[in-house]
């Protein structure tokens, strides 16, 4: 090469146009699971509303279905994996004109707005949805839909004249029900006396449940929400078959600790492959029964979730789940307890404690436990304090001398990112060395936008807010990023405007 030849420069990567359709589908492919996978973490979020959770808000998958025809192929079956029964009703799906690689993504049957007119669509269009495994219900909505309020005669003969009247009326009347919700929609009675009515009717719920009874062999986990302790029996029977039933949730279950309602829990006992069960109990409930005769014992249930109130729930614990492998443990007594029933668990393995530092001694019932993994999700405030002894370091909490030596993984959730001192975790990794185990802290996992009491802690926490803030705007003003920058602006609105305040 001669000295007076110019020496090519490396091109600008950021300024070549970038074409996603010209990707390799494997790497297409690649790209739309690791933005679903994030679509996931999003979703776990504790963030009780924002615009960017909103479904509104084009993001993850559904903005990357729109960026050009490969992706929008790539992403179809991810665009929607649960259907309501209102959907099923619509004529699209009806008359089978959904693509087929959406009908097959679908894996959840949300039932909990069901209504009678649309219970009837679901069951028809239940078996068109070969790969269905999960159905969420709402059974105070369900057996309203089974057992509707029968209609008096004044009533129906007052509709059945008004849409005889004239075509007006019948315009009118399809034309409000298009803008009304499906369960006000009149049943079609043209003709038909009162009693045919009400009889049709009938007959559509009743067909309609021994279709469903026939198409539930996929149903592979149900949640059962607005619980009451006799529909249990007969909402499983509708939905759930004893042969494919792994995964139960229930809500709420503390009603079943009402001695009354101890005989509807045997209905459990007919599932013998149910391995995970999750059960929710009411913030207010009472504390667990003393007696537990009468509870069945779910020998087959190997990943079990439930609430405490007491201590009294690791018997519950012990009689229903009594092979239980990975427990995790809500625990919210109203006050501290010295005392524990110990976990008779020999099969346990997996425990996911989420409870605050003022019943972290919970942890003693488990000391005959050949744990390997434990989790502690803190839940409260962790400004711990001892009369006469200041605050109590993060091992001296945890204490996890009182349990066997077989544990390996502990995993530690700060309620807030500055909740312990660096220091503090750097004892807990040390104490966890000497055990031969491994310590996981997960910071930011479960924060929340909440001020810290303390003043260096409250500008640590908006220091580092804004610190992302000026990144993240860096790294949009590199890829020419125009709607990145006016979200960042808009979002910054309120501190430009103050600024101008101070500096006038």
């Amino acid at each position: 090469m001669s000295a007076s030849t110019p020496l090519a420069r490396p091109p600008n990567l950021l300024q070549t146009t970038a074409r996603l359709d010209l990707l390799p589908a494997e790497l297409l492919k690649v790209i739309v699971e690791q933005v679903d996978a994030q679509d996931a973490k999003i979703e776990l979020l504790p963030i009780t509303y924002s615009k960017w959770l909103d479904k509104g808000f084009p993001r993850g998958i559904a903005a990357l279905s729109l960026t050009c025809r490969r992706l929008r192929e790539a992403t179809l079956p991810y665009l929607c994996r649960e259907v309501c029964p209102r959907q099923l009703a619509h004529p699209l799906f009806q008359f089978k004109q959904i693509p087929r690689p959406l009908i097959d993504s679908i894996r959840t049957l949300d039932c909990t707005e069901v209504t009678p007119t649309t219970f009837a669509a679901m069951a028809i269009g239940i078996a068109s949805l070969p790969n269905l495994e999960a159905v969420n219900i709402s059974c105070q909505a369900l057996h309203t839909s089974l057992n509707p309020p029968a209609r008096t005669s004044r009533h129906v003969s007052s509709m059945s004249s008004s849409s005889s009247d004239s075509s007006d009326s019948e315009t009118e009347l399809v034309a409000s029900a298009g803008t009304q919700p499906v369960n006000h929609m009149p049943w079609p009675l043209d003709s038909w006396s009162a009693r045919e009515a009400k009889a049709m009717q009938a007959l559509s719920i009743k067909l309609a449940q021994a279709t469903v009874r026939q198409n539930n062999l996929c149903s592979k986990r149900i949640t059962l929400e607005h619980l009451k302790p006799p529909m249990l029996k007969q909402t499983l029977d509708l939905f759930a078959n004893p042969a494919c039933l792994t995964s139960l949730s229930l809500s709420s279950w503390s009603s079943f600790y009402n001695t009354s309602n101890w005989s509807y829990l045997q209905a459990l006992s007919l599932y013998p492959n149910l391995t995970t069960l999750n059960v929710a109990v009411d913030d207010g409930t009472g504390p667990e029964p003393t007696r537990l005769q009468a509870f069945p014992r779910l020998s087959s249930v190997r990943d079990l979730a439930i609430c405490g109130h007491s201590p009294r729930v690791m018997r519950v614990v012990n009689h229903i789940a009594p092979n239980v492998a990975k427990l995790k443990l809500v625990y919210r007594a109203p006050s501290p307890s010295p005392a524990y029933h110990l976990a008779n668990l020999p099969s346990l393995r997996e425990l996911d404690l989420r409870t605050s530092w003022r019943h972290i001694s919970v942890l003693s019932a488990f000391s005959s436990c050949t744990l390997s993994t434990l989790s502690w999700v803190e839940k409260e405030d962790s400004s711990y304090r001892i009369a006469g002894h200041g605050r109590v370091t993060l091992a001296r909490l945890l204490r996890l001398e009182q349990l066997d030596i077989s544990l390996r993984i502990i995993r530690f959730t700060p309620r807030c990112q500055r909740a312990w001192a660096p220091e503090e975790l750097q004892e807990l990794s040390e104490v966890c060395r000497d055990r031969g185990a491994s310590l996981e802290v997960k910071l930011g996992g479960d924060d929340t936008w909440e001020m810290p009491a303390d003043q260096a802690a409250q500008a640590a926490s908006m220091q580092d807010i804004l610190a992302w803030a000026s990144t993240h705007v860096e790294g949009l003003a590199r890829l020419n990023d125009a709607g990145g920058l006016k979200e960042m602006w808009d979002i910054l609105e309120d501190a430009q405007q103050r600024r101008a305040v101070a500096l006038a």
